[in-house]
């Protein structure tokens, strides 16, 4: 009878981290590889896990790729140049299912997330009802973020539910990136990612 209920409390688990690691199952690693790869070209998105090796805690944040190589780069004490930003982006490539481990403030700073929990599933909640096709329109998703920004009447909160929309993208496996002019969210094709 023992066993029969540690089975039974152990497949529980199991079925709690499936469901609790299925937010982002739709970001693979060919999307993270290529926004690493296309610094120079646009400001693709990207999800990775986050570490504070002072505290062990562990977040999920969406944020611009070079901003996590600025992060890597305080990190590693390297400079801003060709080797520098290649010994980064080989770490970044290297690491283990996107988690990154920081400890350096200036690092840190570099990889907080702009949104808050709430404003995250904000934008769940009123993209989940949009169908695939709808959420590869970047003017409907626009639409969507900045109404709720606008909504709130704080233009600080705009880029967090900016890169909140973009953490719901890549949820869903659409790659985004941020619009250089105009700082809104491009929904990038497919094709690049194949």
């Amino acid at each position: 009878m023992r066993n029969i209920v540690v089975c039974l409390f152990l497949a529980v688990l199991s079925l709690m981290a499936l469901v609790g690691n299925s937010q982002s199952s739709g970001y693979s690693k060919e999307m993270f590889r290529v926004a690493i790869a296309d610094l120079k070209k646009s400001r693709n998105y990207i999800l990775v896990s986050i570490q504070q090796s002072e505290t062990g805690s562990r977040h999920e944040v969406c944020l611009p790729a070079p901003e996590l190589m600025h992060a890597l780069e305080a990190q590693a004490g390297v400079a801003d140049d060709e080797a520098g930003q290649k010994q980064v982006r080989e770490t970044a490539l290297a690491a283990r299912d996107r988690t990154f481990v920081i400890s350096k403030p200036s690092a840190i700073q570099s990889v907080e997330p702009r949104y808050s929990a709430e404003m995250l599933q904000e934008m769940r909640d009123l993209m989940a009802s949009r169908t695939e096709e709808q959420l590869h329109n970047a003017a409907l998703v626009n639409e969507i973020w900045l109404r709720a920004a606008a909504r709130d009447h704080r233009f600080d909160l705009v880029d967090g539910y900016r890169d909140a929309a973009a953490h719901v993208l890549l949820e869903h496996g659409i790659a985004c990136a941020v619009e250089d002019g105009t700082g809104r969210l491009s929904v990038l094709p497919v094709a690049r990612y194949i």
